[in-house]
């Protein structure tokens, strides 16, 4: 019988399936911007840092403390319209992407995340679901944020 070992995900398919989020992503905040557009309420979510989050996830380029400012005060701009909205329609909205394209942008390899046993890994999505609610509870600046952010991840 010929048995073949198994194969970790290569970082590039990890990668690519985690542009393929934020791509959804982007659909979503253009989604959020024609709806905010026709309820007239002035909010309009720049996309940008999430095209700039796509070619760092592609291999494309790197992403810079200022851009992780950016991406992080995007998602909570998204959070508070969606939360308004929410509160309008009583219905319930899905606004984030998976943790991992953040710890990838954070720092963290693909590779290096798929090798966490996955008791790690839930360990790791724990605490970052702490830090995450409290900067979009806005409990804490995007600065302090990214810096508890990437001390966790360099923790591991």
């Amino acid at each position: 019988m010929n048995s073949s070992p198994l194969s970790l995900p290569s970082e590039t398919s990890v990668s690519n399936a985690y542009a393929v989020e934020v791509l959804h992503y982007i659909q979503m905040v253009k989604q959020s911007n024609a709806i905010a557009r026709t309820l007239y309420t002035g909010v309009i979510i720049d996309t940008g840092i999430l095209y700039q989050a796509l070619e760092h996830l592609m291999g494309t380029g790197s992403f810079t403390e200022g851009q992780l400012a950016d991406y992080f005060q995007t998602q909570q701009c998204l959070e508070e319209f969606h939360r308004t909205l929410d509160e309008r329609l009583q219905g319930t909205l899905e606004v984030h992407l998976p943790y991992p394209v953040d710890f990838q942008l954070l720092g963290l390899d693909a590779a290096r995340y798929a090798c966490l046993d996955h008791n790690t890994q839930a360990f790791l999505h724990q605490q970052y679901e702490i830090l995450y609610f409290e900067l979009l509870e806005r409990y804490t600046t995007v600065e302090d944020f990214i810096l508890s952010a990437q001390k966790l991840l360099t923790s591991l």
